[in-house]
Parts: structure tokens; C-alpha cells; sequence
């Protein structure tokens, strides 16, 4: 990505389809498919190129609060309110497991590098690690005081970190059942984590409305970013880890610079809470999900 504080972002198009807000959103490794997840119980599929909804993904009996894509763009995982996670065929919509074990609302799912594992997080204050050839349950962590929010892993070392209500951030390693340390400094539940490229930083965002971001090594804060009014719903670098984004319920999409903190542009075409914002990996192009149900694709002049 090339962009620069002079670079305006504006919407090139809004993808319309849900019919509740939409909460997730991910993109596959090859800027191929666009997946979103809604309060309407659905997963889609849309084609990142087009904006078209390829396919609607449908068997969740409550709202969709995450998705995820497999390294490799072939499966999709979701999770629900409805405590189940479920794995599907991208290229088919075909499920390939319905995970349970989660004993309330499983708020999120992501895959573990290398495709042969996903962690789920949720409400019954854990973290579940499942092997994603036979679909079966490989280990349960647990530490945190209340709900778990959010998870993201460090691409650089089998660990991972999520933020929780109890407004810590946990860091684990994924042999252990335990965690490797907590994070504290938030005053609001942490509802988005994520680490950068390198491994080397965690970003977070709170309902006290704050962007925070951490060392990963020494668990101490490096800045943060209070210009959001309302909750910090999501939070993602780009591909190179130079830039961040936020999504919040104060209807914005901020751009920062991740090394500075500066903030570069914000996004405001948004008539409602921004629940999710994601960047395209090879393109100067941004995807956002709203309370609203729709979905914008942002781009840089």
C-alpha cells in the first residue's frame, strides 16, 4: 500500500443483501472473496472484485458475531450466539463441521497459521482450540474473568491474544492452558485485538473508546489514540503493518499511521454504527460493516 496523509479514501460501492447489521467481515489471502457474517443469521460471500453476493451461507439459529478465512481460501468459519462455530466450503457453501462445546454465545473465530487448527472464544469466558481435520475439541484455555471478545494470533510465534469484558488483554501460548500474562490499562471492555505483520505489537480497542498499542515483548503501552467518541469496534493493520484502522459506534472508519499514531483520514459516509473494518490484502482498498446491513468498499485517490 501507498497511501499517505494527503491520499483521500471515498466509498466506491455499497454492498447491500443483509438484513440486520453486519458484524464481521474477513477477507481471503488472495483479495478473492469478501465474507461477512449478520445479526440475520447468515454468512455471505461476496466477490471482492465485482461486489456480487456469490453465495449465502445459511444454518445458524442466532446472530453471526465473527467469520474467518483459512490461509488457504478454502473454508470458512463462523461463529454464533446460538454457542456453535461452523466450518464451510468456500468454493461450494457445503458444511464441513458444526463444532459445540462453547456453553454460551461464542463471539469469536479465527484460524491458527498453517490451517490445521482455529481458535473460538465466547461468553462462557474461554478460549478453544479445535484440530480442523477431524473437527474435534484439542484444548481449552482459560483465565480470563468474563467474557472473551475478541482473539488474534501473532503470526510469528504459536501464541495468540485476546481482549475480554474484564478489560485485559491475555496472552497465551498455544500449548499452554494457561496464560503467559495480562494486559491492563483499559477502562471499557476490550471488543477488537490484533497484531501486527511482524509479531512484534498488538493493537486493541475498547468500549471506553480508546485504540491502544502494546509491545508485544514487554506488555507495555506504546501510545494511545482517543479521538473515537463512542466504542472501538474493530481494529486491523494493512498487509506491511505501516497503518491501522478503526471502526467505532461513532459512525467513523479512522486511518492511522501504526509507527506514529498519527491519524491520516477519517470515513464518514456511514450512517450508523461501524462494527467491522478490514483491508484488502493487495490493493488500496478498504471493507466496512455497518449497523445498517451494509457493507462499503472504501479506495484510495
Amino acid at each position: 500500500m501507498n497511501q499517505t496523509s494527503s491520499q483521500a479514501w471515498r466509498c466506491v460501492q455499497t454492498l447491500t443483501g443483509h438484513s440486520a447489521w453486519v458484524r464481521a467481515l474477513a477477507l481471503d489471502p488472495q483479495g478473492q472473496w469478501l465474507v461477512s457474517g449478520s445479526g440475520d443469521k447468515t454468512v455471505k460471500l461476496w466477490s471482492l472484485k465485482t461486489g456480487e453476493l456469490v453465495r449465502s451461507l445459511e444454518g445458524h439459529e442466532a446472530w453471526v458475531r465473527d467469520v474467518a478465512i483459512s490461509y488457504d481460501g478454502t473454508r470458512v468459519a463462523s461463529c454464533s450466539n446460538d454457542k456453535t462455530v461452523r466450518i464451510w466450503q468456500a468454493a461450494t457453501g457445503s458444511l464441513d463441521y458444526l463444532l459445540t462445546g462453547h456453553g454460551d454465545w461464542v463471539r469469536s473465530v479465527m484460524f491458527i497459521p498453517g490451517d490445521r487448527a482455529i481458535a473460538t472464544a465466547g461468553h462462557d469466558k474461554t478460549i478453544r482450540l479445535w484440530k480442523l481435520a477431524t473437527g474435534s475439541l484439542h484444548r481449552t484455555l482459560q483465565g480470563h474473568d468474563h467474557w472473551v471478545l475478541s482473539l488474534a494470533v501473532n503470526p510469528k510465534q504459536p501464541m495468540l491474544v485476546s481482549g475480554s469484558h474484564d478489560q485485559t488483554l491475555g496472552i497465551w501460548t498455544l500449548s499452554s492452558r494457561k496464560p503467559v500474562r495480562f494486559l491492563s490499562g483499559h477502562q471499557g471492555e476490550v471488543l477488537s485485538v490484533c497484531v501486527s505483520p511482524d509479531g512484534k505489537a498488538i493493537a486493541s480497542g475498547s468500549a471506553d473508546n480508546t485504540i491502544r498499542l502494546w509491545d508485544w515483548d514487554t506488555g507495555q503501552v506504546i501510545y494511545t489514540l482517543d479521538t473515537h467518541n463512542q466504542s472501538v469496534n474493530s481494529v486491523a493493520f494493512n498487509r506491511d503493518g505501516r497503518f491501522l484502522v478503526s471502526a467505532s459506534s461513532d459512525r467513523t472508519i479512522r486511518l492511522w499511521d501504526a509507527r506514529t499514531g498519527s491519524l491520516l483520514h477519517v470515513m464518514s459516509d456511514h450512517d450508523s454504527w461501524v462494527w467491522s473494518a478490514v483491508f484488502a490484502p493487495f490493493s488500496n482498498l478498504l471493507a466496512s460493516g455497518c449497523w445498517d446491513g451494509q457493507i462499503k468498499l472504501w479506495q484510495a485517490d
